[in-house]
């Protein structure tokens, strides 16, 4: 560490910067009047017990002034005891607090929200802004691309598919499969648990699962069909040393068999916790950003006749019964004021078994946990459509002038080709070497003419530079590394080096050596002077000298910051995405999202800046109070933008 600089966070923003509402989700007319047909004419066929119970419903329905509709549902042909089999233990809430500290250790704060954005602010790279004729201001050619691209980037997912916990509406039900029926056994802990796994693997790994409720029923040591509780599932599954089975090697019986399964699969529990762990009854706020963070959510709720009998609309009866049953919570809908809840009795229950469910109705969300699957590492059978990490052991390399001066630049690099190690285009000190013209200002990512891809990638190089009346030639007859150690990433780093006049640059050639720690403060000094673009320039010189810091976090969040201070919102984004990549645990994480937020609010990309405020906010990334109120208030102040901000919301 420097000797003067010590980690602290930056000012908190002096003005306030919730997106827009979304459409929430909703069935279509045609769907709507097919299920109530099917309803109408399954109860002409009802038992006279079934309709006397369903008129006296209906009664109360009216006079209460609920919101939902009842009918003869196939859950109303079955026991309560068959139906809701939710065994409560003694002390639910006992290690919760317990469970979620592993949890973490677990994650490392590695939630999906964190997941999801990682993969956004890894793509800067490849930004372009179509008024910009295509490529980010300052950025030369982006690595991996064509100089010439006028193409628009893709970053991340569209803002309307991510999961927002500001949103009006959203739902994880596409990542789930069919509805479920549990029959006659009250196994509903079992399905509510697997339901949440499914959602977890899809998300995390992509691609759909049917999984086995019989495999956690008989093997979980949860419960049985008289009655279960849900995590014994997770902790089960945790560990490595059991996975969960598909449907197609452990069918579902209905009854609680001997266990004949064993050993690991793809199918395995990273990390579960609690929404709340000290409150039966989390907060709404607290289960939406737990569906962001962490896939659908495993609750109790209290099923009484009007619940076991519900056919549609949004279900708001105010029972103070006790709990009895086990659901999955998949969505919201704030236009609704509800939960969209997946149940287990069947497609011929509610609304083709799933229920709108109020956020105050019948105790949901009681006792929520969420359960993250093991990547796909793993999980062989799926596909991971977010970048791979991997073990590099070259660095693209990218050539600023800022001589004053046209230069002529020439290089050799050591590279891997063919499976050797070797100097091309010849060895050093030989007649060959790869020549390129840069002017006054210019940025360069090199190219290499003998191989493609064609982005120059070498451990290391030498080069030299002429210009009229200078030359650089300190690297000429030493090895410049790019990459003196290897380094894990979801794509090549690059190599910033910056010719300067006097035949200096920014790696140190041509400079008396100088202690790493006195030009890191000296860059610190000028960064706390406002100096941003000296700043900037410093730090560059002290990452290029020492590539493998452990300071090298914070040089990158200083460089990001001073872009954005300088409204360089594309070039400060470059800088928070190599942190994000390559620094994914560090403690300073919150803060390059929060800043990362406010260079998308400079670029009026308003949608992935409330993705990267809640990530500060909602996340688990350590942020302190300070910085999560002041994610939120920005938050708030984006919400009610007029447009004078927010250029877009994709």
């Amino acid at each position: 560490m420097s000797k003067t600089f010590r980690p602290k966070p930056g000012t908190k923003p002096a003005r306030k910067l919730s997106r827009p509402k979304g459409k929430p989700a909703r069935a279509s007319s045609k769907k709507a009047k097919a299920l109530a047909t099917t309803y109408s004419t399954r109860e002409k066929k009802a038992p006279r017990r079934a309709k006397k119970d369903l008129k006296q419903l209906r009664k109360d329905i009216a006079k209460k002034q609920y919101s939902f509709e009842v009918s003869y549902t196939d859950a109303m042909a079955r026991p309560v005891g068959e139906l809701a089999g939710l065994s409560l233990p003694a002390k639910p809430l006992r290690d919760a607090a317990k469970q979620n500290s592993r949890a973490r250790k677990a994650t490392q704060g590695r939630d999906l929200m964190v997941r999801s954005l990682s993969r956004t602010l890894t793509k800067p790279k490849r930004m372009a802004e179509k008024d910009k004729g295509g490529l980010p201001g300052g950025l030369g050619a982006p690595v991996g691309s064509s100089s010439n691209s006028d193409t628009p980037a893709s970053v991340g997912n569209n803002f309307a598919d991510i999961c927002s916990p500001s949103a009006e509406a959203f739902t994880w039900q596409s990542e789930l499969g069919a509805i479920r029926n549990q029959g006659a056994c009250g196994s509903c802990w079992a399905f509510a648990a697997v339901s949440t796994i499914e959602a977890s693997n899809a998300i995390v790994n992509g691609g759909r699962s049917d999984l086995s409720e019989q495999h956690a029923l008989s093997c979980s040591d949860g419960g049985t069909c008289y009655g279960g509780w849900y995590t014994p599932i997770y902790d089960w599954l945790s560990g490595g040393k059991d996975g969960l089975e598909t449907e197609a090697a452990v069918p579902y019986k209905g009854s609680a068999s001997s266990c004949q399964n064993g050993g690991s699969t793809p199918y395995e529990v990273e990390a579960w916790g609690w929404v709340d762990p000290y409150k039966v009854q989390p907060g709404v706020e607290d289960i939406k950003a737990s569906i962001c963070k962490y896939g659908a959510l495993t609750s109790a709720v209290a099923a009484t006749p009007a619940f076991i009998a519900y056919s549609g609309g949004t279900f708001d009866e105010r029972s103070s019964a006790q709990v009895n049953h086990a659901v999955t919570l998949v969505g919201w809908d704030d236009s609704r004021n509800a939960w969209l809840m997946r149940n287990s009795w069947g497609s011929n229950w509610g609304e083709s078994g799933y229920m709108w469910i109020d956020y105050g109705s019948n105790s949901i969300g009681a006792y929520s946990t969420w359960a993250l699957v093991e990547s796909d590492a793993k999980a062989n059978s799926n596909t991971d459509e977010g970048p791979k990490v991997l073990s590099h052991a070259e660095r693209n390399l990218r050539v600023t002038n800022e001589t004053g001066k046209k230069v002529e630049l020439a290089v050799q690099w050591y590279t891997k080709r063919d499976g050797k190690w070797q100097w091309l285009p010849g060895a050093p000190g030989s007649s060959k070497s790869a020549g390129y013209s840069l002017a006054n200002g210019q940025s360069l990512n090199l190219d290499d003419p003998t191989h493609e891809p064609f982005m120059l990638q070498a451990k290391k190089v030498r080069l030299w530079a002429t210009a009229s009346g200078q030359s650089w030639e300190h690297w000429k007859t030493r090895d410049l590394d790019l990459a003196p150690a290897a380094y894990e990433a979801t794509e090549m780093d690059v190599f910033e080096l910056r010719l300067l006049p006097g035949g200096k640059d920014s790696a140190g050639g041509g400079e008396p050596d100088q202690d790493p720690s006195d030009l890191f403060d000296a860059a610190y000094d000028l960064f706390g002077a406002g100096k941003y673009a000296e700043a900037k320039a410093e730090f560059a010189a002290w990452k290029a000298q020492n590539p493998t810091s452990p300071d090298v976090p914070y040089a990158l969040y200083f460089m990001g910051v001073a872009e954005h201070q300088l409204d360089n919102y594309w070039d400060s984004l470059l800088y928070f995405a190599e942190f994000a990549d390559h620094h994914s645990d560090h403690d300073w994480l919150p803060y390059v999202y929060y800043w990362a937020g406010s260079s998308y609010v400079g670029l009026g990309d308003c949608g992935y800046a409330v993705q990267l405020y809640e990530a500060v906010a909602y996340s688990d990334l350590g942020s302190s109070q300070e910085w999560i109120k002041a994610a939120k208030d920005t938050i708030d102040w984006l919400g009610k933008d007029d447009g004078k901000v927010c250029k877009s919301w994709d």
